[in-house]
């Protein structure tokens, strides 16, 4: 008994570590990019060792792996039950507003994807290939949702060009909203897409 408690104790303290290491992770990206990052900042950052950091994750890009994994987990479980909870079109505006709600927010997991995004593209083509695959993925969650909405029974390809656009559209304005944010409030910008989308969805 007490052995089995203690080897709990040592999976929770695992977990906790590597939970903290990944949020470090998250808010050292989106302070300083990519480029500037490393493990021993890392480690600093989530107050541990630098041999830690190598022990639980090996090596940056294993990290960022980690990293990518727990964003997608942060976003499933907020827009999986929200949708689930509309019909029709309501369920693209409910996945707009909760997507622009969580990336807006002040959590550097909900922040993090929009700055490795737009760093593959400009100037950490090591980045390039985890991001189509994070894209790809988030994409056909979306265009899932846009076929629900549109009441078909499969995703086609007007879904996946849709959802294309859908996602182009909000990653521009959560951008826009990381680097400016007193431009426009996010419940506007949030309204206006709304309205975009709609028009998208329209027969």
């Amino acid at each position: 008994m007490t052995q089995r408690s203690g080897r709990r104790t040592q999976r929770e303290r695992r977990a906790e570590s590597e939970h903290k290491l990944v949020t470090a992770t998250a808010a050292l990206i989106v302070e300083r990019g990519f480029g500037q990052l490393s493990l021993a900042a890392i480690g600093q950052r989530a107050g541990y060792s630098h041999a830690l950091v190598t022990h639980l994750f090996g090596t940056k890009a294993a990290l960022i792996d980690r990293l990518n994994d727990v964003v997608d987990e942060l976003y499933r479980s907020h827009i999986e039950p929200a949708v689930a909870k509309a019909e029709g079109v309501d369920s693209v505006k409910t996945f707009i507003e909760t997507y622009l709600r969580l990336v807006t927010s002040t959590d550097p997991i909900a922040r993090v994807h929009v700055v490795l995004w737009a760093q593959a593209i400009a100037g950490a083509p090591d980045l390039r290939a985890s991001r189509i695959e994070w894209d790809r993925h988030f994409r056909a969650g979306v265009a899932q949702i846009v076929a629900r909405a549109a009441g078909r029974a499969r995703v086609d390809i007007d879904c996946q060009n849709t959802a294309f656009v859908i996602v182009g559209l909000l990653r521009g304005v959560a951008m826009q909203q990381l680097l400016d944010p007193g431009a426009v409030s996010v419940s506007v910008a949030t309204d206006r897409a709304v309205q975009a989308v709609r028009g998208l969805l329209s027969p």
